[in-house]
């Protein structure tokens, strides 16, 4: 059923585009999906990777990559073309084992704290691992960024969830910052 869907969509969108009268040659190609690992960086450095997506007609690309310093040269090298993803892999050896390890949450935490990634993934994870100590916390984190951005979209701010004393004396600080700016 699942596969049915996608190929009504996708034919869906074809038919769209057609409609619009664009041509193949009309619509930019977008990687959905590139790995820019650590065994890639010696035979291809980043001005050459650039360079293939280039002759590929690759006008942004999805990237991740282990170890994630692969995916920090590409975004610096093309900032508004390469669109970070972050992977919870220092290493390969912590592809087997990352659900259980809570050093991962901490380095995922880290890295995104330089707000330049767009996603978490892509990992991989057996049917035990759901219920692990990473995923969980990874869930929770995402059901916090979802609710951040549904409140955007509700008009809501950071102190409206706040307790009635707490959003009290946060607007008062915010007052004072704004009368000594």
């Amino acid at each position: 059923m699942r596969i049915a869907r996608s190929i009504l969509l996708g034919t869906a969108c074809l038919a769209a585009a057609a409609a619009q009268g664009w041509a193949a040659q009309d619509l930019p190609i977008f990687d959905a999906h590139i790995h820019y690992s650590d065994q890639a960086w010696g035979p291809f450095p980043p001005e050459l990777a650039l360079a293939i997506l280039d002759r590929g007609g690759v006008s942004r690309a999805f990237v991740s990559s282990t170890p994630d310093d692969g995916t920090l040269l590409l975004h610096a090298k093309a900032p508004n073309r390469i669109v970070p993803v972050l992977r919870p892999y220092r290493t390969r050896d912590d592809m087997g084992s990352w659900t259980k390890d809570p050093t991962i949450l901490t380095y995922v935490e880290e890295r995104l704290r330089r707000g330049i990634y767009r996603g978490v993934g892509e990992f991989h994870m057996g049917a035990g691992g759901v219920g692990d100590p990473v995923p969980r916390a990874f869930v929770e984190l995402a059901a916090v960024c979802l609710q951040h951005e549904m409140d955007h979209l509700a008009g809501k701010l950071f102190i409206d969830r706040l307790p009635p004393l707490r959003r009290q004396l946060v607007k008062k600080r915010l007052a004072k910052l704004a009368q000594s700016a």
